[in-house]
């Protein structure tokens, strides 16, 4: 008699598909979950310096990637700077121009200067303000689709400035500056 199980005893349930369509399932949840959040920072955005642990405003990117920014010149590598070895910075990495942002009275600068400080994307985490009022656009799409919606209300609005729109801002930014005017009729 053989100690083979027989297709009668083999387990059922989850446990009854191979081990690679239980890990494609899994990640297939995963990857879901995690597209339900934009992740990415842009300008005009606040995130979190995850070295000093302190809010900072992204005023640009300056560079598309860690490569990029070194071979513009920069004096450093920047994904090897101080901490950045221990954090998830890759070379691919965007590098964007930030400020610290205040957050007592007595740090507010009373002086002009630049006070500016080129991170990578790795380094930074991103903060939904948009979470703060319920809203599905960040506030930078909504700036934007105000800023078009006032040029379409002004006639400034042409097939041209249309499809630039679209290119820079994409399709959501337009449609919901379009909706804007046509409410506001």
């Amino acid at each position: 008699m053989s100690n083979e199980p027989t297709p009668d005893d083999e387990p059922t349930g989850a446990i009854d598909n191979d081990f690679a369509a239980n890990e494609r399932e899994a990640r297939d949840q995963i990857e879901s979950k995690l597209g339900e959040y934009n992740r990415g920072v842009e300008g005009f955005g606040v995130a979190i310096d995850l070295v000093y642990h302190r809010p900072v405003f992204v005023r640009r990117q300056v560079a598309p990637s860690c490569v990029a920014y070194w071979e513009d010149g920069k004096d450093f590598d920047i994904t090897t700077y101080k901490a950045h070895p221990y954090l998830p910075i890759t070379p691919d990495d965007a590098v964007f121009e930030c400020v610290y942002i205040p957050t007592k009275p007595g740090d507010i600068r009373h002086d002009a200067g630049d006070r500016t400080y080129d991170f990578p994307t790795g380094r930074l985490a991103r903060v939904p303000l948009e979470n703060l009022w319920d809203s599905d656009a960040r506030p930078q799409d909504e700036f934007r689709a105000a800023c078009l919606g006032a040029l379409i209300a002004n006639g400034g609005y042409t097939d041209t400035v249309e499809e630039a729109a679209r290119n820079v801002f994409g399709d959501d930014v337009v449609d919901d500056a379009v909706a804007r005017t046509e409410t506001s009729d």
